[in-house]
Order: structure tokens, then sequence, then C-alpha cells
């Protein structure tokens, strides 16, 4: 199903991708058209680049210049090196000079739409607080599409980090996902 879910993401075509995964699923779609409309212009015109936590300058200038990109923040399968795991060493690297002034650019000048989160993910708390710090309660809406949370659990995330939660019941697999990145898409 994630696999599925990136096809979903690509045939959006947002600009920025932020992932936590350091799988390599993003390179492997990466060109590959996946449009509806076989009279559109390919996503093979407007290749990601895929940048992790040990670029993140190239990332950056990349961003700035309007170039379509993926930024794995807690590395890459690849690069042993640049793999995060444990909240310390998320907190750690987030809050690194050019890793926390790159995020906080995309996050106070974008719409940012979090997916694959659950409530109980060890790194959904250090990102929306550092969000939450980035934002100091203005700048654009942010939303977390999240999976079986109680109300009390949505009414936390949205005071204690101004997103806006979207809650669905899950089933297996997590179809609601794609569905949900389908109805984005929709409306464009």
């Amino acid at each position: 199903t994630k696999l599925l879910a990136y096809q979903e993401l690509f045939k959006l075509r947002p600009n920025t991708i932020v992932t936590s995964n350091f799988d390599q699923i993003p390179e492997r779609l990466n060109g590959l058209s996946f449009s509806l409309d076989t009279t559109s212009i390919s996503s093979g015109s407007r290749h990601y680049r895929v940048f992790t936590n040990r670029n993140v300058a190239e990332a950056n200038n990349a961003w700035k210049g309007g170039k379509p990109i993926v930024f794995k923040m807690h590395g890459c399968v690849t690069d042993h090196g640049s793999i995060v795991f444990t909240r310390e060493d998320f907190r750690r690297e987030i809050y690194l000079g050019f890793i926390k002034e790159f995020l906080k650019a995309i996050f106070s000048s974008r719409t940012v739409l979090f997916l694959g989160f659950g409530f109980a993910d060890p790194h959904i708390d250090a990102i929306l607080s550092f969000l939450y710090e980035v934002n100091s309660g203005l700048g654009s809406p942010h939303y977390v599409l999240i999976n079986d949370i109680t109300n009390i659990q949505k009414q936390k995330l949205e005071r204690n980090y101004g997103v806006r939660v979207i809650n669905y019941t899950s089933t297996p697999g997590h179809p609601q996902v794609v569905d949900f990145i389908r109805f984005i898409n929709g409306l464009r």
C-alpha cells in the first residue's frame, strides 16, 4: 500500500515531498509517468531530485530554484550513516543549522500534509513540535491525516501543534490514504 500511496502522490505532482521513510520507493518511481491522461506531459520532464539529511544545502538550493524534490529527512537505506532511528537522533538532526533552516522555510511558506503517521509514531511529536515552533501559530495551515485516534487525541494534536487533523477509520493496508490522495488530486 505504501507503494500505491507514493504512486498517487507522484500523480498529484507536489513540488516538494518530505519523507521520514528511508526506503527507496521514491527513487524507484522517479521519472515514471503516472498520468491518467495520455496527452499530458509525462512526469519524466519533472524528475524529482532526491536528497537526504546529508545534502541539505543542495536540497535547499534545488527547492529555492523551484525544482521538484524529495527530501528524506531520516536518511536513506543506501547511506547507513544518514539513517535516523531514535527520537533523540531526530531532535539532534532537525535542530542542526541547515536542516532546521530548510524545514523552517518549507513549513513556514507552504501548506504541509502529513501522511502515514500514527498517533504512536515516535517521531510525530518531534516533527509537530518543530512545526509549531517554526510557525508560532502563524503561516499556512497544516494537516495531519491520521487513523483511529480518539476525539481527545485529535483535540490534543490540534491544540498543542496548531494543525488540522483528518481522522479516518483504518482497514488493513490503509487504502483510505490512497483514496484521500486521489480525492485531493480530483480537486485540482
